[in-house]
């Protein structure tokens, strides 16, 4: 073999070598946003579990607290004050939850419950 060849093949070779080395950067990179995306949303679901968690027990506090105002007495109290109630303990415990949103979470964890119960004051349009 001449030294042009192998002047040639090593240029070959070189040229392969970096083709190859992108072509699995890329692929690499593809598969690093696959499991990222993945991973996100893995951790939206939990966070999602942990806010319905919290909203179950926003509506049981406001449930207890209506509850005992009834055993004192006091018939003024109306589902649209246990929402207000719920509502207020769910933002205590969830930072950044506009009242909005928390009201939204605390209708979809009652969408299952409505008609039962006292929570059927607090599932219904307030």
């Amino acid at each position: 073999m001449d030294a042009t060849t192998a002047e040639l093949l090593r240029g070959l070779t070189d040229t392969l070598r970096e083709a190859l080395v992108l072509a699995l950067s890329g692929v690499a990179l593809y598969v690093l946003k696959i499991v990222a995306a993945k991973l996100n949303v893995s951790v939206s679901a939990e966070q999602e579990q942990r806010l319905r968690a919290a909203a179950k027990d926003a509506v049981f506090y406001a449930e207890e607290w209506f509850a005992k105002s009834r055993k004192a007495g006091d018939t003024s109290v109306s589902g649209k004050d246990k929402l207000r109630w719920a509502t207020a303990y769910l933002a205590s415990r969830v930072k950044g939850i506009d009242p909005i949103e928390a009201q939204r979470v605390i209708h979809a964890v009652l969408g299952g419950a409505r008609g039962m119960g006292a929570s059927k004051d607090i599932g219904g349009v307030a």
